[in-house]
C-alpha cells in the first residue's frame, strides 16, 4: 500500500476511520552480536550512553515497526492506530521489541 501511516493516537486529524480491522503486532528479538556486545560491556563501565546497544535497540524498533505494518497490510489496513511499543531484554544479552497497534482502514 501506497500511504500507510502509524500514530500513537486514536484518530487521525483530516482522516475518518472507515473500518477498525484489529489488533496487529510486529515483534523482533535482536542481539547486539559479538563485537557490539563486547564494545557495549566495556562502555558499560563508564558513565553515560552505550552507543552501541542504543544502535541495536534502534534496528530492533524499526524492525518491529516494519513487521507490524506488514501485518496490518494483509489484512487490508492502511493505517495503525495507537501504535505503542513493548521491549525486554532476557537470555544473554537479548533485547525483545513487541510493536502492536489497531490496524485500520481510513480516507
Amino acid at each position: 500500500m501506497k500511504d500507510f501511516v502509524i500514530v500513537t493516537t486514536n484518530e487521525i486529524a483530516d482522516k475518518k476511520i472507515k473500518k477498525v480491522i484489529g489488533e496487529v503486532a510486529g515483534i523482533t528479538v535482536y542481539s547486539p552480536g559479538f563485537k557490539r556486545g563486547i564494545v557495549g560491556g566495556l562502555s558499560s563501565i563508564f558513565r553515560g550512553e552505550v552507543g552501541s546497544f542504543s544502535k541495536t535497540l534502534l534496528e530492533a524498533r524499526a524492525e518491529a515497526l516494519s513487521r507490524l505494518q506488514e501485518e496490518a497490510e494483509k489484512k487490508g489496513a492502511n493505517a495503525v492506530l495507537m501504535a505503542r511499543f513493548d521491549s525486554n531484554t532476557f537470555g544473554s544479552g537479548l533485547m525483545e521489541v513487541y510493536a502492536y497497534g489497531t490496524a485500520a482502514e481510513v480516507e
